[in-house]
C-alpha cells in the first residue's frame, strides 16, 4: 500500500508542527547559545556545552547527515558506530507503509538543509525523542541526531 499525495502532505506537515513544537520547548527549557557540542557515539549521547554553564548532555540518536549536497541515513554511515545509529533504521519500515523509497535508499542526492530537517522531523515523529540537534563537523557537513533523555553530566 503506497500513501497518496495528501496523506504524504499530511504526514510531513504534522511532522514538521511536532518538530517546530518540540524545538520551542528545547530553547525555551535549555538556553543552548554559543554552546559547543561533543558526541559519545559509546554511550550514545551529545553534550552541549559553554564556558560558565552546566553542560547538558542528552541521551541521543543519530538520524544521518547532510554532507556536499547528500543526505545519508545514520544507519547507511559506516563512520557512525552501530549502538548510536541502529534505530534509524527502523525508518525503513515507513518504505513499505508510505511507498516511498526515499526510507531505504541509503543516500539521498541533491539534498538541502530543508530536506534534512525533513527527514528529521520524520525521525521525531516516527521514533520519537525531545527534539533535534544539528551537529555542525564542517561548513558544508552536519549531524543530525534526535535528543532524548537529558540529564546532568
Amino acid at each position: 500500500m503506497s500513501w497518496n499525495q495528501q496523506e504524504i502532505e499530511a504526514f510531513t506537515a504534522e511532522a514538521w508542527e511536532g518538530l517546530e513544537a518540540a524545538q520551542s520547548a528545547l530553547t525555551r527549557r535549555f538556553d543552548l547559545e554559543d554552546r559547543d557540542w561533543q558526541m559519545d557515539q559509546q554511550q550514545g549521547t551529545v553534550t552541549l556545552a559553554a564556558e560558565g554553564r552546566a553542560p547538558l548532555t542528552f541521551d541521543a540518536v543519530a538520524i544521518g547527515s547532510l554532507a556536499k549536497k547528500t543526505w545519508m541515513w545514520a544507519w547507511a554511515n559506516d563512520s557512525i558506530l552501530e549502538n548510536f545509529s541502529s534505530e534509524s533504521a527502523k525508518l525503513k519500515q515507513l518504505t513499505e507503509t508510505s511507498g516511498l523509497a526515499f526510507f531505504a535508499q541509503p543516500l539521498w542526492e541533491d539534498a538541502i538543509e530543508d530536506d534534512a530537517w525533513s527527514a528529521a522531523a520524520i525521525a521525531l515523529k516516527v521514533l520519537g525523542g525531545t527534539a533535534v540537534y544539528r551537529c555542525p563537523i564542517a561548513a558544508d557537513t552536519s549531524l543530525f541526531v534526535l535528543l532524548r533523555e537529558h540529564f546532568n553530566a
